[in-house]
């Protein structure tokens, strides 16, 4: 702690490691900016939950995962998220009852755009986007 990290002759600094930061959310909530980086699971929530991303900032990334069985939806700033099948999508969701539990999202943005990947809990299982 408090040194600079070792490079190798590759220029790849050896022996990294990190933690990601695991939010968990039972209600609605708006993501901010300061939180990149983070996980947010659902778990503990007995009703749906929406996250809100902020407006679209290079750099920015999170990840989404329902944890419960009830609807988990992300909401970007209107039409301004690419999903499948959709170039100007405003949220994307897993809603189909008993195909919610482990669906996630990551989701980040380039400065005008937020992308979203699915994380699929199965082949089947179905994901929302609008």
């Amino acid at each position: 702690m408090g040194k600079a990290p070792c490079v190798n002759d590759n220029h790849i600094i050896d022996d990294i490691s990190f933690k990601l930061k695991v939010v968990t959310k039972a209600a609605a909530f708006t993501v901010l900016p300061s939180q990149s980086g983070t996980v947010f699971t659902t778990s503990g929530a007995t009703g749906g939950v929406t996250f809100t991303l902020p407006a679209a900032e290079d750099g920015l990334i999170y990840w989404f995962v329902n944890a419960v069985d009830g609807d988990m939806k992300v909401s970007a700033p209107s039409a301004i998220m690419i999903a499948y099948n959709n170039a100007a999508a405003t949220t994307v969701s897993w809603e189909t009852a008993a195909e919610q539990i482990g669906g996630g999202f990551e989701i980040f943005s380039d400065g005008t755009k937020w992308y979203s990947m699915p994380m699929k809990p199965s082949a089947a299982a179905t994901m929302t986007v609008a």
